[in-house]
């Protein structure tokens, strides 16, 4: 017994195993339209990279039942899910079958066919890439085509991505069956509820543009027989009360009657604007008050008697219409109108006779319903057919005064200053005036026919096809003269065939040329600042390996003053076309100011470096030749490397600019290329060596001395000059004040310089007494540390005690940027000095916000007007008016102004027109080394 049982539970085991292992078969017929698959497929998970040699490989135990695979629980991504089912098709073709996924979520799905022999042999993919809304499948589903062998068993595997608890519906369709289900779903939506929708608000626009009660009245009509189709079809049920069926009976009389209501509006309203007979239009009224009476009367009538009502109303409308019809005077006008109103008005009436009301039930009712909704559209167009072609006289009228208004406009200007001409209707020259000729450089028209046979192989094709098409043409074309030059012009060609043409040349040339200067240099035709910092821009933001070679050159100021700023633009120029020889041919180079160039290289720091050499050594080799003179140059490089933390232009340019200065510290012709912290680095070695030649000149007092003289504009020729500073570096080279005068403030150096200095003068006084006895004027400009120190005023009283030199002789000079900062120092300094008999004076004036309160303050002797407005007082107006404010304000405080910066004879002309004492500069005299005149060699 014990046996028995066991065999027969590993039977059952067995049996379900099997089961399992194998799926259904299912049989397709020329019968089978839908099938449902889910309770008939097996699922089971796998991996998204799975495929299907994976799956056929597989233990078959593995495969569920739809209600045991949607307990299951999986973790990671969404999982695959495989779906399989046998099907066996007795159909004696091949037959092509659509499976549906009902589920929108789903993105892609594959199908799969395994013949008996198990070979793939059918496969098929889908998927929507497109959003949720837009996707072409009917109802948002995905659709994929089967295509099934006649008398053979396929296995169908199916895969798409989800969840086990969000198992879709899958179900099998024949194409015809589904085609038809959708269509009627389509059917169902109201297609014609939807169309009549269309029309009330193509009519309720229309009447409100053109504020016309006849449409007024046709979108109610529109709108009431939408609403009332609604009702009458199945979509009210269906949509509006699918719960409560009778709500829809209940309320049909009243939107029957509402209709009605609109219908006789609409009548009235017609036969008032278009009927010449008053009584018809009366009745029309009278019939929308009783339909309007009987409306709101219907909320207290029974359904059986509102019925009556509306069957009589509906058939005394249909009879008015037909009289009214027949009756009119000019029925041939509104025929059409009138024909398709009597056949609305009659399917109307049906819609209320209970004869008739069969003919509403079941499908028969959408063509009726469609029927209704064509002969609206047809009304509508009768309707605005009649206003257009009243539109159309009116558009007619104002198009021949408009012709006769542009002919007489293009006969006054065919006498204007423009261009005029004529083409024929073949396209040929018909006419044109003496301007036009003169354009083309001829005098005749027999010139211009000749010359130009074909008007449109002048203004091009576009032109011929505007003027083939009668519409306007216009365009900005170039068009080869008589005599052979090039013009452009800008003609204008009408429908008409009349055209009018300008000489627009210079205009054209004008912009090109701006929107060159708009990118380029104006002197050497290089980029600019802003056009290349652009390129540099798109350079960084594409991650090119670029380098930047930034080129400073000096010097170029004195040619400028010495031979004006033609000569130094020509000298520029020259230098520039020699280093553009040298620049490779996929660098760009750059005019970023008036001395500095830029050279972007598509390389690396050591073809920067290679090419920063060449650069320098070309500046160095280059001579300027003018007037008996030749001028050389200096420069300075510096180098910088863009890398993958370079992301800005003004990043790459500031540390060009930190190598560049690096460089200016090291000499003249020098080249640096280092990174920012090597820069420091750098820095700080060229600051000590500084601080080391300094202190040793200090020492050894190996400083240079030059004077530059001063003009006295006075009755006197007083001589007077200035001691000017200057140092020699270890090469040897003369350094000038700018070079060195920063790096000795640094250095607290100056206070000593200054004594020095004074001391060479004390030592002058006393030793060249002949050349101190006609001296007006000596100047010395001292250091903000003088300033602050306390025993420097005594120092000049012990100095000029000991000497042969006079107090009024000796000029202090302060720089006005520290009289400004030092305001209270300088203060105690000037005044003990003027105590003395010391001149004092401020340099640079006009430098800072402050100059005038410090003219006012100070106990000053002499201002000298700032430099930069004396050279450019020629050339900007604003900076003469400054010269001549600085001295007029001067004189008017007692303080004598000295004019600095007189570089050419021009500026020293026109200060001669003024009022100022005194003039310095290149045009009075350069500076020269400090020799006093021995006294022996004077009695000699």
């Amino acid at each position: 017994m014990f046996r028995w049982m066991l065999a027969i539970a590993l039977g059952l085991w067995m049996a379900t195993v099997q089961a399992q292992a194998e799926p259904k078969i299912i049989t397709l017929s020329s019968n089978s339209t839908k099938l449902e698959l889910n309770s008939q497929l097996q699922f089971r998970l796998t991996s998204p990279q799975a495929t299907i040699q994976t799956v056929l490989q597989n233990n078959d135990t593995a495969w569920l039942t739809a209600s045991a695979f949607q307990d299951q629980h999986y973790a990671g991504e969404t999982p695959m899910v495989w779906a399989r089912v046998q099907i066996f098709q007795r159909i004696e073709h091949n037959r092509t079958y659509l499976l549906e996924i009902d589920q929108p979520y789903i993105s892609r799905a594959s199908v799969y066919i395994i013949g008996n022999n198990g070979e793939l042999r059918y496969v098929e993919h889908t998927g929507a890439d497109v959003p949720l809304l837009q996707r072409p499948f009917p109802n948002y589903k995905l659709i994929i085509p089967l295509r099934l062998q006649p008398n053979q068993v396929d296995t169908v595997f199916v895969a798409f991505q989800q969840w086990p608890q969000h198992l879709p519906k899958l179900t099998l369709w024949q194409p015809s069956s589904f085609q038809l289900h959708d269509q009627r779903q389509q059917i169902l939506l109201g297609i014609n509820a939807g169309t009549l929708f269309i029309l009330s608000v193509i009519a309720l626009v229309a009447a409100i543009l053109l504020r016309n009660r006849i449409l007024s009245a046709f979108t109610c009509v529109a709108a009431a027989t939408m609403v009332t189709l609604t009702f009458h079809s199945g979509i009210g049920i269906t949509y509006l009360a699918a719960e409560h069926p009778g709500f829809v009976a209940e309320r049909l009389p009243l939107v029957m009657q509402l209709l009605l209501v609109t219908m006789y509006w609409y009548v009235a309203e017609i036969l008032k604007a278009r009927i010449g007979r008053r009584w018809l239009t009366r009745i029309a009224q009278w019939g929308t008050v009783i339909s309007v009476l009987l409306l709101l009367a219907s909320v207290w009538l029974t359904p059986h008697f509102s019925r009556v009502l509306a069957i009589t109303e509906a058939t005394f409308l249909l009879a008015f219409s037909v009289a009214a019809a027949t009756s009119t005077r000019r029925r041939g006008q509104y025929r059409l109108q009138w024909l398709l109103w009597v056949v609305f008005s009659g399917l109307i009436a049906s819609m209320t006779m209970p004869h008739f009301g069969s003919w509403w039930a079941g499908i028969s009712g959408y063509l009726l319903y469609s029927v209704l909704t064509l002969l609206l559209a047809l009304l509508l167009a009768a309707l605005q057919g009649h206003r257009l072609r009243r539109l159309a006289q009116r558009i007619a009228v104002l198009k021949g005064q408009m012709r006769l208004y542009q002919r007489r406009y293009h006969d006054t200007l065919a006498r204007s200053s423009e261009g005029w001409f004529s083409l024929t209707k073949q396209g040929q020259w018909k006419s044109a005036n003496k301007r036009w000729l003169e354009m083309l450089g001829l005098e005749r028209l027999a010139g211009l026919k000749c010359h130009y046979p074909a008007p449109f192989e002048v203004m091009g094709k576009a032109a011929k096809q505007a003027f083939q098409q009668r519409i306007a043409w216009n365009d900005l074309i170039t068009i080869e003269r008589f005599d052979g030059r090039k013009r452009w012009f800008d003609v204008h060609l009408h429908e008409d065939g009349k055209g009018h043409a300008v000489d627009v040349s210079a205009r054209v040339e004008a912009e090109t040329h701006l929107s060159y200067l708009s990118h380029h240099d104006a002197l050497t035709g290089l980029l600019n600042r802003r056009e290349f910092a652009k390129l540099v821009s798109q350079a960084l933001e594409h991650k090119r390996r670029l380098s930047l070679v930034l080129l400073q050159i000096f010097d170029t100021d004195i040619i400028y003053q010495q031979r004006g700023a033609e000569t130094r633009d020509q000298a520029l120029l020259q230098l520039v076309l020699m280093i553009r020889q040298i620049i490779p041919s996929g660098a760009k180079i750059a005019r970023l100011s008036d001395d500095e160039f830029a050279v972007l290289l598509n390389d690396d720091i050591q073809g920067a470096h290679a090419l920063g050499y060449r650069l320098i050594q070309t500046v160095r080799e280059y001579r300027y030749a003018t007037a008996g003179r030749t001028y050389s140059l200096r420069a300075n490089a510096g180098l910088t490397e863009a890398t993958a933390n370079t992301l800005h232009w003004d990043t790459l340019l500031r540390e060009a600019k930190e190598a560049l200065r690096v460089a200016r510290q090291q000499g003249d012709f020098s080249l640096s290329s280092e990174s920012q912290h090597a820069v420091a680095e750098q820095s700080k070695e060229i600051e000590h060596d500084w601080q080391q030649l300094l202190q040793n000149a200090a020492a050894d007092e190996s400083w240079q001395l030059y004077e530059q003289p001063i003009i006295s504009l006075g009755e006197e020729d007083l001589w007077s000059f200035e001691v000017l500073l200057r140092l020699r570096s270890r090469r040897g080279e003369l350094l000038a004040p700018h070079q060195f005068l920063p790096a000795a403030a640094r250095s607290g150096v100056m206070a000593r310089v200054d004594r020095w200095i004074l001391r060479q003068v004390w030592e002058y006084a006393s030793e060249q007494r002949m050349q101190q006895r006609r001296l007006h004027h000596i100047h010395v400009n001292i250091s903000e540390q003088s300033v602050d120190d306390p025993e420097f005023i005594r120092f000049i009283e012990t100095g000029l005690m000991s000497c042969h030199l006079k107090p009024q002789q000796l000029v202090i000079e302060i720089n006005e940027t520290i009289a400004a900062s030092k305001f209270d120092d300088c203060y105690r300094l000037f005044s003990a000095l003027q105590a003395f008999g010391v001149n004092t004076a401020i340099d640079q004036f006009g430098t800072g916000f402050q100059s005038f309160r410090l003219l006012k303050q100070l106990p000053l002797t002499m201002v000298k007007v700032n430099r930069f407005w004396v050279q450019d007082m020629l050339i900007d107006p604003l900076d003469a008016e400054l010269v001549l404010t600085s001295i007029r304000v001067a004189q008017a405080a007692n303080v004598k102004a000295c004019a600095v910066g007189v570089e050419v004879d021009e500026v020293r002309a026109r200060l001669r027109q003024t009022s100022v004492n005194y003039l310095q500069g290149f045009a009075c005299g350069e500076p020269r080394p400090w020799q006093p005149v021995n006294e022996d060699f004077l009695r000699d």
